[in-house]
């Protein structure tokens, strides 16, 4: 059986599913449990025999070369290591043509460098072995979109019409090819996958193999990020392969800390350089080298970047403003940059807490800079009720009315700034409140809410305020039977006739709205 000696790791991604964090750190260089994921790319193939690897690049180059000099300094591996800058990004096949000069003519590995993997080759390698193979690629039977449909381990296609059903698979991104897969590369600019079309066409044997006993992570998103490192400790805890992933000065820094008073549930990947204030409670975390972690801090579910300040509950991600917003990138958010100015805030000293996503075409960011706190609302203009925030906030403040007071307005670059009143809400309330504290707020907001539909919608009508057509009853019957899939059928898996008797009685609600 052949060994391949060359690979190419492909690094040159913008990341873009990972903004806000790649626009500090290139996607191969985030760690994952204190080790970048390049690094755990290029020691998974020197392990399989590999000694050359060509490593592509376009997204902070800069960064990745400096990292790579150092591990050559400190004599990490045996590899030789060459670097294809693209100025513009090319794609696996424009990658593949451009590094002609470093294949010859036997087989070679091809690997993204955003994928996290724990797996034996040797399947591979031998389905790779059989008769007039052009590839072997790696398939997953339940991850992913499943979009690859495999029969008796041979792809017939990359695009199924039926995906997330029996016989469709996910590319894992690992691939073992014969270079004649050249002549199959469309010129320019391309994926593989359309050489690999081209390939299927000529009748060429595109080998797929699953491997049972292996780990694979597309860590492409901040949610997949983290739950790839949530896995890798859940492994380590039960003897699993993929425990191996969790590096052991990542599981010393974790014990060090709970030793000195800092509460941990579940874990807590913790960079080197990072202050943790005794109390502060972690829960499913990473924090990057350098975070400052106050005692008031609750960190759930979250990554914390670089030299990032948390003081008090952050969930999802929290970065350094400044760290997003270098001069040579103000471009990449040149909304926070242009708020930050005008609120006049220190970006060193602001954190950056994006929300989760959002419906209507809006997105949602959280800004902390010392004691004070804003949320910063982009939007698109395609919907126009995002165009009328601002001056239906400032109508609702001259009844008077209590809602958040507008920091920054900006219709032109389509962002506004708003004060931020915290994150308890009623059902926060629900949780913890006693009865009658409960029932005086309820009482409140609904009074509240009479006193708006009022004396509100007269003072409309008066100043001709624009306002978005209501409900109609095509609406109501939209948001019902999106109600019904979303979360009666698939949430909570009711029966059909008792969805069907609960859509009933909203449709009675709908009518005596209308």
């Amino acid at each position: 059986m052949y060994y391949p000696t060359k690979a190419i790791v492909l690094a040159a991604g913008l990341g873009t599913r990972l903004r806000p964090l790649s626009l500090d750190v290139p996607k191969p260089l985030m760690p994952f449990w204190g080790r970048p994921l390049l690094e755990l790319a290029l020691e998974m193939l020197s392990a399989w025999g590999v000694r050359e690897v060509l490593i592509n690049l376009h997204h902070q180059p800069d960064s990745i070369l400096q990292y790579l000099r150092q591990r050559s300094a400190a004599g990490q591996s045996p590899l030789r290591i060459c670097l294809s800058f693209e100025p513009t990004i090319l794609g696996t096949g424009g990658a593949l043509q451009r590094a002609g000069w470093f294949l010859d003519q036997a087989p070679f590995w091809i690997i993204n460098a955003d994928i996290v993997a724990d797996l034996d080759p040797a399947p591979l390698l031998e389905a790779f072995a059989a008769p007039r193979t052009l590839a072997a690629l790696w398939l997953h039977p339940t991850r992913g979109p499943r979009s690859v449909e495999m029969r008796r381990g041979l792809i017939s296609t990359f695009n199924s019409r039926r995906p997330g059903t029996a016989g469709t698979y996910t590319f894992c991104g690992l691939h073992l090819i014969s270079p004649a897969i050249g002549r199959y590369l469309p010129a320019g600019s391309s994926s593989i996958i359309a050489a690999y079309a081209l390939a299927l066409a000529a009748r060429r044997r595109l080998r797929g193999v699953c491997l049972p006993g292996s780990y694979w992570a597309d860590v492409g998103t901040p949610a997949s990020y983290l739950e790839a490192h949530a896995e890798a400790w859940q492994g380590l805890q039960q003897g699993l392969p993929r425990g191996r992933l969790v590096s052991a000065a990542a599981q010393q820094r974790q014990r060090a800390w709970q030793g000195r008073g800092v509460r941990i549930q579940g874990f807590a990947a913790i960079g080197t350089g990072v202050r943790i204030a005794k109390g502060a409670r972690l829960s499913q975390a990473v924090l990057w080298d350098g975070a400052r972690i106050a005692s008031a801090a609750h960190i759930e579910r979250a990554i914390i970047g670089r030299r990032t300040d948390v003081r008090g509950r952050v969930t999802r991600l929290a970065m350094r403003a400044d760290l997003i917003l270098p001069p040579a990138q103000r471009s990449a958010d040149p909304q926070l940059a242009l708020a930050l100015a005008r609120l006049r805030w220190d970006p060193a000293k602001v954190s950056v807490i994006p929300f989760a996503a959002r419906g209507s075409e809006r997105v949602f960011t959280r800004l902390k800079y010392a004691k004070a706190s804003a949320i910063m609302i982009s939007y698109s203009t395609q919907r126009r009720e995002n165009t009328l925030y601002a001056a239906q906030t400032r109508f609702l403040q001259s009844l008077p009315w209590p809602v958040p007071a507008i920091l920054v307005d900006m219709p032109a670059q389509q962002f506004l700034v708003v004060e931020d009143l915290g994150d308890r809400s009623l059902q926060h309330l629900a949780q913890s409140a006693r009865p009658a504290t409960l029932e005086r707020y309820y009482r409140l907001v609904l009074s509240s809410l009479y006193q708006l539909h009022q004396r509100g919608a007269s003072a409309a009508r008066r100043r001709q305020l624009e306002l978005m057509a209501p409900f109609t009853a095509e609406v109501y019957r939209w948001e019902r039977e999106l109600f019904a899939h979303h979360f009666l059928e698939r949430r909570l898996g009711l029966a059909p006739a008792r969805i069907q008797g609960i859509l009933r009685e909203l449709a009675g609600v709908a009518q005596a709205l209308l």
